[in-house]
This record gives structure tokens, C-alpha cells and sequence, in this order.
């Protein structure tokens, strides 16, 4: 069972999403996962940021792509909660495309001058949080609330970043695995509750 805080990594299998993993993969990083993130509120409702941020039941949406849920074992039940009605404050705001905009121009001049290391030359620019970015919304509510840091500092991280981090680190857990193949209907889902 989910519960406030576990985050979801999410692969589709969309045009966007293949650039977002073009533009998020590094030049000696294994393919990437994560081309988006959302979190859990509660058992039952995610907070997610697409075009507007929103609140809904996670099972009840149609799934039809791959994610991981994973979970941090060492955080309270209120550190959690707190987590998650920060994240909760961003729900009716608008999506940050300009913020998504600066994350593709840095990592654009990444891959054109061959660096292993990540820049960060535009998103230096938008450090508003007014109109937030899938990534934005879970890092932020963590640093704010916890000190948390997914490897990078909360305004600089993507879901790539943050996905690599959690499962590189003894302090988070897979909690459920699920695999979607649309070509036919083939699906599996896992848990290592």
C-alpha cells in the first residue's frame, strides 16, 4: 500500500517523453528511466503537475505507461504529511513550461560541448516557483520541509536526476514495479512490499 511521499518514476512511451530521456540522459549514464514524477498525498490521491497541476485517485487513472514507486524508510509519518500538503499547495497552478524550456537549453549545451558534467546556465535564470514543473513540486517539498536533496539542489532537479538518486540510495525502497507494453496489451506488475 502507497502512502504520503512515496514518489512515482514514470516512462511513456510519447514523443515528448523520448526527448525529455534524450535531453536527460548524460553522456555516460545508462538509459534513462524517469521522464516524469509524481507523488503520493495519501494512500489513494497523487499529486501530479501536466499542464495544470492536480489531485486525483492514482488507480483510477488509466494507466498506460511503465513506472517504479519507491518509497524513503527513514521518514516519519509527519514528515511526510508535511511533505505532501506542501506539495498539495501547488494544485490548480499552471505548468512551467518556460522552467522545462530552460532544463532542455542546459542540457542542450551539455551535449554540444561533450560535458559529463550538468549545467546549469538557464535554470539559474527562473528560480520562481509560481508555475512548477513535475520535479519541481516533489524536490522543493522535500528540501523545504526536510533539507532533502535528490542529488542536486531542489530548483535544478528532473525526474531522471531524482530516480537515479533514489535508487542508488539505501535509504529508498522499490515499493511496485509496473510494465506496460501497448503493442500487445501485455502488462506485469510487481511489488516488493
Amino acid at each position: 500500500m502507497c502512502r504520503s511521499g512515496d514518489l512515482v518514476f514514470i516512462r511513456k512511451n510519447t514523443l515528448f517523453s523520448k526527448v525529455v530521456a534524450y535531453f536527460s540522459k548524460s553522456k555516460n549514464e545508462s538509459s534513462t528511466f524517469a521522464t516524469h514524477v509524481i507523488g503520493f498525498y495519501d494512500d489513494k490521491y497523487v499529486i501530479e503537475s501536466s499542464f495544470i497541476t492536480k489531485r486525483y485517485i492514482f488507480k483510477d487513472s488509466i494507466i498506460n505507461y511503465d513506472y517504479e514507486i519507491w518509497r524513503n524508510k527513514y521518514l516519519r509519518y509527519d514528515e511526510v504529511y508535511d511533505i505532501s500538503e506542501c506539495a498539495s499547495k501547488y494544485v490548480g497552478r499552471s505548468y512551467g513550461y518556460f522552467k522545462l524550456i530552460c532544463h532542455f537549453l542546459d542540457t542542450f549545451i551539455e551535449k554540444l560541448f561533450g560535458n559529463t558534467k550538468s549545467i546549469y546556465l538557464f535554470r539559474r535564470l527562473i528560480r520562481s516557483d509560481k508555475y512548477p514543473i513535475c520535479s519541481w513540486i516533489w524536490a522543493f517539498s522535500y528540501f523545504k520541509i526536510i533539507k532533502y536533496k535528490f542529488g542536486v539542489d531542489p530548483e535544478y532537479a528532473s525526474p531522471d536526476d531524482m530516480h537515479d538518486y533514489v535508487r542508488n540510495n539505501e535509504a529508498w525502497i522499490l515499493i511496485e514495479k509496473y510494465t506496460y507494453k501497448n503493442n500487445n496489451g501485455y502488462f506485469s506488475k510487481s511489488s516488493d512490499k
